[in-house]
């Protein structure tokens, strides 16, 4: 949703894209939306078989209970950003047939499930896997999720408490670099708390369908980065790039020397001011217009001379950054500042 947001805008000559980035969409069946529709209820549907068919399995109980709650961790995240997304929706929590009629839920019941769900599968989550199975749903990625869905209720107690607990886990810390939250050989570090895996070795053959290439590779960079390399529809807005301008916090105590510049600012976002190499040219040498500036994050710009369909960045849904600044947010709201501002 970051091409929606008020940090991005777009002037893409696509202009139904461009439209839709702006809540403008006169067409229901616009690709972007009739994708996340569909994809979103396929998952749906095959999480409600595992749901339905793999307690009936001969198996050992602790796992098979932490497979049914990955699964339910995977349909909730899907409702989580349905319900967001488009509001009212079905919710359809049973393995479906030809004749399954679903009426629409609101926003408030699709809450109120997810919150059920969640709370449920928690205990059946581990607080982490081994490297052969990164990626999996944890109970850190469950609680977050849950206080995710608490926050947008302003329920701020509940989800303050959830955010402590993750923090008390100890599985998560925020990364040295953080460039690694938006690299391909830095996942699954220690500040994500879940993330989708992607790989760039499949070719695309086809947005939006049920298939290996659109399922397994990441195109985001394809439409977020610059001119030339890719298509350069989403940028993000100019007093964003202002906002990584701080000039109150000193080098160390005593020093009246200033970080002028937040060094995250050149790792997320592609401007003149940026001393870097994009796919191995300088901003000038690209020739882009010095007074445009362009999304960085997710981009393969220090891999490849150029960006397609099949990328193998993982997508982080969640980071521990995410946690603490809605810890904080959730403490604001309480009148803690104290506890806050930590």
């Amino acid at each position: 949703m970051a091409h929606r947001s008020d940090e991005s805008y777009s002037q893409s000559p696509f202009v139904a894209l461009a439209d839709f980035t702006r809540f403008i969409q006169p067409d229901v069946d616009f690709f972007i939306s009739s994708f996340a529709w569909n994809d979103y209820y396929r998952t749906i549907y095959r999480t409600n078989q595992v749901v339905a068919h793999v307690p009936d399995i001969q198996m050992d109980e602790t796992l098979r209970n932490r497979l049914v709650a990955e699964a339910r961790f995977v349909r909730a995240l899907s409702y989580f950003d349905l319900a967001y997304f488009f509001g009212n929706i079905p919710l359809i929590t049973v393995e479906p047939t030809v004749a399954t009629r679903a009426p629409q839920a609101t926003q408030a019941q699709t809450e109120e499930f997810l919150i059920s769900e969640l709370t449920a599968i928690i205990p059946n989550l581990p607080l982490s896997y081994g490297d052969a199975d990164k990626g999996r749903a944890t109970r850190g990625s469950a609680q977050a999720l849950l206080a995710k869905v608490y926050m947008q209720q302003r329920k701020w107690s509940e989800a303050a408490a959830l955010f402590a607990q993750i923090a008390t886990d100890n599985q998560y810390t925020l990364v040295p670099n953080y460039l690694d939250n938006f690299t391909e050989a830095n996942e699954n570090n220690r500040e994500s708390v879940f993330e989708v895996q992607f790989t760039g070795a499949v070719l695309e053959v086809g947005q939006g369908q049920d298939n290996a290439s659109a399922s397994e590779s990441h195109d985001r960079p394809n439409f977020f980065g610059p001119p030339g390399p890719t298509y350069a529809d989403v940028q993000p807005r100019r007093w964003l790039l202002d906002e990584y301008k701080d000039s109150t916090v000193t080098f160390a105590s005593g020093s009246t020397t200033r970080h002028l510049i937040d060094p995250r600012r050149d790792i997320s976002i592609v401007h003149a001011g940026n001393p870097d190499r994009f796919y191995g040219r300088t901003f000038a040498q690209w020739n882009w217009n010095p007074n445009q500036q362009y999304w960085r994050k997710y981009l393969n710009d220090r891999t490849r001379t150029d960006e397609n369909f099949s990328s193998g960045i993982n997508h982080r849904v969640i980071r521990y950054a995410d946690v603490l600044l809605m810890h904080a947010e959730a403490m604001t709201e309480l009148g803690q500042m104290s506890n806050a501002l930590p």
